[in-house]
């Protein structure tokens, strides 16, 4: 019904008065389970509703996130390096191919299937051709207004991902599990060492990473965690998913 072509390994979802998100199990013999503090009304409306699944999507800072890693010690250096590399690139991306490619397929997220991405591909320039120099405009046009306006720096290893709950009970806290599809880039780099692949296309982040939520308002939304791998997590087959362990203390706030 969502018209894709795989079955993601997570939704996020709306079912009469709950919300919140559902992984797929491969040995759970129920169609959906549901926990209490998923329920946020009661409803008797039995309509699933997807706002969300589970993809490998482009990762940003923005404003809100610059400001709280300025804040707990990261140098501005860092961030006007990343600034300067997209620039580098946005301004490649009208007259060159592989730059409109690049920027397309990783800033943007876009698949084979976006019919920009297929006209480069087949060999069309990006100044020659007049829709095409069109909507690369356009696209160049909007990210630079991101990045003037809201300070939206693309992270070369970032990912956006939906974040889910390790059922097995195996990590421990401060640990995550994290399972993406490679990016081309990614595929092509000679540094893996922060890579454990697992098939042709997705591999396993080992090693430190760092872990923010949206909106990010508080120092504390930033984390940085352990990404390990363990083998019954990956029969799990949980894919651009963000797995965080059940162990740890929980904080309850009282409006």
């Amino acid at each position: 019904n969502c018209g894709l072509n795989r079955t993601p390994s997570a939704f996020q979802i709306r079912y009469g008065g709950f919300k919140g998100v559902v992984a797929v199990d491969r040995n759970s013999y129920r169609k959906l389970s549901l926990r209490k503090s998923m329920e946020k009304f009661e409803s008797k409306n039995r309509m699933l509703n997807v706002t969300k699944w589970s993809d490998s999507m482009p990762c940003y800072l923005n404003r809100e996130i610059i400001t709280l890693l300025s804040t707990l010690g990261v140098k501005d250096e860092a961030f006007e390096a990343m600034q300067k590399e997209q620039l580098c690139l946005l301004g490649k991306m009208l007259t060159n191919r592989e730059a409109a490619i690049k920027v397309l397929q990783i800033l943007n997220g876009s698949d084979s299937r976006n019919i920009l991405v297929k006209m480069l591909l087949k060999g069309y320039e990006p100044n020659q051709e007049p829709y095409l120099s069109m909507m690369l405009q356009a696209h160049y046009e909007n990210l630079l207004s991101d990045l003037k306006s809201r300070r939206r720096i693309f992270v070369p290893k970032g990912r956006i991902l939906i974040g889910c709950l390790d059922e097995t009970g195996i990590l421990n806290y401060g640990q995550v599990y994290v399972r993406i599809t490679m990016t081309k880039a990614e595929l092509q780099s000679e540094d893996q060492s922060f890579f454990r692949k697992v098939d042709e296309t997705t591999c396993i982040v080992v090693g430190k990473v760092v872990v923010t939520k949206n909106p990010c308002l508080h120092p504390g939304d930033i984390r940085v965690l352990e990404a390990i791998y363990e083998v019954e997590l990956e029969e799990k087959g949980l894919v651009d998913c963000l797995i965080f362990p059940q162990k740890g203390q929980r904080y309850t706030s009282h409006l």
